[in-house]
Order: structure tokens, then sequence, then C-alpha cells
């Protein structure tokens, strides 16, 4: 009833100002204003509807978010025109992915690597990486997370034109060894769904906001990498630490049998108990 309504005021509207400025001027310019008029009026109904579309999906995506069990959002990023919502959740270490036809979530342990790409130029990566002795370490390929890496000497031209900003992240996962998440897209997130786009474009707002989001979730991924890494490393070093210390009471136990101060049996006994108690912290 309401769309009904406006529609006739609308219609009522255009004839008022048709049949005034045709009093005023005449039929020609009369009919070229009614024209500029009425596609004004269309474009900002277009607006408007596109503005509710864009905020009844955040609102979408969001409740699903709220809806995802043991999953409590410390911080979440929303994409351009809440196209995607990328949400970590820092007490129970997980991960949060989520658009109107998918949901992805993984734990913090899953994550190998990052990287933020633009077009075909990588401008940061970052990943874990294994030493010979098994410790994990959170390193920065090509520079490092945040920076600026090669190839995009031209950010400040202004005839840049861009296609694409993207994150990948890579996944300790066979079903999902990798995801990769649009931030900026030009041939679905722009008016005209050209190819690439202009910095200085209408839509570039669009891109402008897209490689910022693209930083944010890069730069948390990064901190998520470190955080894991030293985790992993302090596992590492307690077994190190743990192995080292029955070795030293094997040692011990056998010079107590070679002085004869231990039996063969005795022996026997206190080395069967190290290694169960070894058995016992590992588990």
């Amino acid at each position: 009833m309401a769309k009904f309504t406006f529609k006739l005021f609308l219609v009522f509207f255009l004839l008022f100002v048709f049949a005034y400025i045709q009093s005023e001027v005449g039929s020609t310019i009369a009919i070229i204003s009614l024209i500029f008029v009425a596609v004004f009026i269309i474009g900002l109904i277009m607006a408007s509807s596109n503005n509710k579309k864009i905020e009844e999906r955040g609102k979408s995506i969001a409740s699903q978010i709220n809806n995802t069990d043991n999953f409590h959002p410390s911080k979440t990023i929303s994409g351009v025109d809440n196209l995607y919502q990328f949400s970590i959740d820092n007490t129970n270490k997980k991960v949060l992915y989520l658009t109107e036809n998918s949901k992805i979530i993984f734990e913090y342990s899953k994550i190998i690597s990052v990287q933020l790409i633009e077009d075909s130029t990588i401008i940061s990566s970052k990943s874990i990486l294994r030493t010979a002795g098994g410790a994990l370490l959170g390193g920065a390929i090509a520079g490092g997370a945040g920076m600026i890496v090669g190839g995009l000497s031209g950010n400040t031209t202004a005839n840049k034109k861009v296609s694409c900003v993207k994150v990948v992240i890579g996944l300790r996962d066979i079903d999902l060894p990798s995801l990769e998440i649009n931030c900026f897209d030009a041939k679905t997130m722009t008016i005209k769904r050209e190819k690439e786009i202009s910095v200085n474009s209408m839509d570039a707002y669009k891109y402008r906001q897209g490689l910022s989001d693209a930083k944010n979730i890069a730069s948390l991924l990064s901190v998520i990498i470190d955080e894991v890494s030293n985790e992993s490393n302090k596992e590492k070093k307690q077994e190190h630490n743990e192995s080292s210390s029955i070795i030293d009471q094997l040692t011990k136990l056998s010079e107590l049998r070679e002085k004869g101060l231990l039996t063969e049996e005795e022996f026997s006994t206190q080395k069967s108990i190290l290694f169960s108690s070894q058995n016992n912290i590992s588990k």
C-alpha cells in the first residue's frame, strides 16, 4: 500500500512539474525537463533500494555470526557492500568467514600463511616457517605483513587502474587448503561492472575500503601466525627439556649401577618408572 501511494504521488508530481514548465517555457523544454526530473528521481529510488539491500545483507550475515555455536566474535570486519564478514574469536581461537551463501570456520592452528594481493602484485606475505630442529617461526616473505613490496610504485599516480584486491589464506587442511577473500572486485562491486577502474573514478571509494579491509585482515592473521608460532615453540621447548631430564636421570642410574650401588633388577625397575612417567606426561 505504501509503495502504491508513493508511485501515485510521483505520477502527480511529474504531471504538475510538466504542466508548470509547459505554461512557462513551452512543450519541448517541458518534456526535456520532465525527463531530467524523472531520471533524477528514479536514481534516488534505486540508490535507496540498493542501500536497503546492503543493510539487510549485513544484518543477515551478522545474525549468522551470533548464531554460530562456540564462537564469540572479538573483532569483525565487514566487506564492501556487506558482501562478507570476517570475524575472529580470540577466546576460542577461531576464525569465521561468512557470505550470504557460505560459512567457513577454522582454528588459529590451521593457519600457515597469508598473502595480500592487488591484481598480480603481492603487497605483503607471511607464513609459518619450520626450522631444521622443528621449531616454528612466523616468517615474512618479500618484506613483512603490512609492508608494500615491489610493483606498487604507481600507487599514487593519477592514472593508476586496479582490478581486484584479495587476501589468500593458506590452511593446514586437505579439504580446504586455501581460502580466498575478495575484498575488492571491479567486475562485481562497481556501478559500471568494468574489468578495472581508475583510482580517481566515482567508485574508487570502494577500492579504498576494500584495500583497507584487506590490510586489516592480513594484519590480524599476521598476529595470529606469530601467536601460533610462539605457542608451538613453547611446547617444543618443554618436550625437549623433559627429554633432557630423562636422559640425565638414566645416566645417573647407569653410574650407580656401574659403581655397584644398584643391582640390575633395581636399575631396570627405576628405568621403567622413568619411561612410564614420560609416557604419562606425553599423554
